[in-house]
């Protein structure tokens, strides 16, 4: 791994003729002193082979010398290719993870570190993840469709791309509409819950992925509105890409008007709007038949928080139906001290 993006640092290596390579790496990993972090290279007709402890080298009748060695790039993280290459103040800023939605990276950096700093980061993480194409770097959350701002930093500048849960294949331009890769393992957790020849509202669908997910396993009738209509555009190409056992149908719509939309008639409602879902409830328990399951995910400091203010809903809306809280479940973090529950609403 050669080239323009290869991250050298200075290290201490044992220096080591060609036909002594194997028998020193032996002895070398036997005292564990062998350097993973570090690629062993050839220079000037000699091997250098990465110490973590020179003295111990020494020991071993080893000429040991302090030199520049490429990073072993298996198993370091894109921050350790950025050592070198920025402050370390401003490296200490930077998050350890990112989210990958197709071949696009979307890391969280402020304007100005992104600004100066961005080029060198989205080369590092390219690098450790070839099949990372493009990279952004994310800023706050905008309106109501929970886009977010977004500069590119690097590789291709296209915001469109087909990301894979579960053998799905999800269509999302990213500039355009919100996605969350985290929700992966919960987008199947709720399809798992329907059955065949259900009737499903997914109430602000999105790109709908829990949309997708359930057409795929059941044979149910999914309606998935959203007041986004790239958001919608998405999903009709996404329906499209996969091969679907139940019908799924988009529309763009506002949730506000769902009651003079439908009847009573919907086997389960998912609600997965956390900043404003409470204030669409008495919507989803009006078009929702008897016995019906809504998922509604909120945000909260705690479970019986979340579920407090829930009842606190509940009790201000007239609707001729009772709700059971069947349980709460922490699904993802949000701020400090916040989270994301979903709770299970049964009508009864």
């Amino acid at each position: 791994m050669s080239g323009a993006l290869e991250t050298y640092v200075e290290t201490c290596a044992a220096v080591v003729e060609p036909e002594r390579t194997a028998e020193v790496l032996r002895l070398l990993k036997k005292r564990g002193v062998l350097n993973r972090r570090f690629r062993i290279v050839r220079r000037e007709g000699f091997i250098l082979i990465p110490v973590t402890d020179p003295i111990e080298a020494s020991r071993l009748g080893l000429r040991v010398t302090k030199t520049r060695l490429p990073l072993n790039y298996r198993g370091l993280t894109f921050k350790d290719l950025l050592v070198e290459r920025i402050p370390e103040e401003v490296l200490n800023r930077i998050p350890r993870s990112f989210d990958i939605i197709g071949d696009i990276a979307l890391i969280e950096l402020s304007p100005e570190d992104a600004k100066i700093y961005g080029k060198i980061i989205a080369e590092a993480i390219m690098k450790l993840h070839p099949n990372i194409k493009s990279v952004y770097a994310r800023g706050r959350t905008l309106g109501l469709e929970r886009v977010r701002e977004l500069m590119h930093i690097g590789g291709e500048k296209r915001t469109t791309t087909v990301h894979r849960e579960y053998g799905l294949k999800i269509f999302v331009d990213i500039a355009r509409v919100y996605f969350n890769p985290s929700l992966a393992e919960e987008h199947r957790r709720i399809a798992t819950y329907v059955k065949d020849g259900e009737l499903i509202l997914d109430m602000f669908a999105g790109t709908g992925p829990f949309s997708l997910h359930i057409a795929s396993i059941r044979k149910a009738t999914v309606i998935s509105i959203d007041v986004n209509p790239r958001a919608i555009e998405c999903l009709r190409v996404s329906i499209m890409l996969n091969k679907l056992r139940g019908d799924l149908h988009p529309l763009v719509a506002d949730s506000s008007y769902v009651a003079s939309m439908f009847l009573s008639q919907f086997d389960r409602v998912i609600m997965n709007l956390p900043q404003n879902s409470l204030n669409f409830l008495s919507q989803a328990l009006e078009i929702t038949k008897r016995n019906a399951y809504i998922y509604l995910y909120t945000i909260a400091p705690s479970c019986s928080d979340a579920v407090k203010m829930l009842q606190s809903t509940i009790s201000k809306i007239s609707v001729d139906k009772k709700v059971k809280v069947e349980n709460c479940v922490r699904i993802l973090p949000y701020s400090p001290r916040r989270y994301i529950y979903r709770i299970n609403l049964c009508t009864v």
